[in-house]
């Protein structure tokens, strides 16, 4: 019987040495896991500030764009007003120059026809 308790004495303690070490290595595994996910929350908190940095700069991007697509219509409605305004123009200055061209040619019919008169007075 004393051998027994002996032997449950011996057991008790290597059972006491087993959970004691399985006590530190759960204790360093804790450890080790608050580190990581100190780490982790670290580096979330990092790419959630820039994920809002650039979503600010897509924004900033988003609303020049935005302003430049706008910048290019009015340009292009700018653009047709000119084109309307120039083709109207030439329009106009095609009509005068063939007025002018007409009343070149009048005048030039007429001195031949006074050049003629004038030779034939000489004569």
């Amino acid at each position: 019987m004393e051998s027994r308790l002996t032997d449950i004495n011996n057991n008790t303690t290597e059972l006491e040495v087993k959970l004691g070490a399985g006590v530190k290595q759960l204790e360093g595994l804790r450890t080790e896991l608050e580190v990581r996910l100190s780490a982790n929350e670290e580096q979330l908190e990092d790419l959630k500030t820039q994920n809002t940095v650039q979503s600010v700069q897509l924004s900033l991007i988003n609303s020049s764009l935005t302003e430049s697509h706008n910048n290019t219509t009015a340009l292009e409605v700018k653009l047709r007003s000119t084109e309307t305004q120039l083709e109207q123009q030439t329009a106009a200055l095609e009509v005068r120059l063939d007025v002018s061209e007409k009343q070149l040619e009048d005048l030039k019919t007429e001195n031949t026809g006074n050049t003629l008169t004038l030779f034939t007075l000489k004569l």
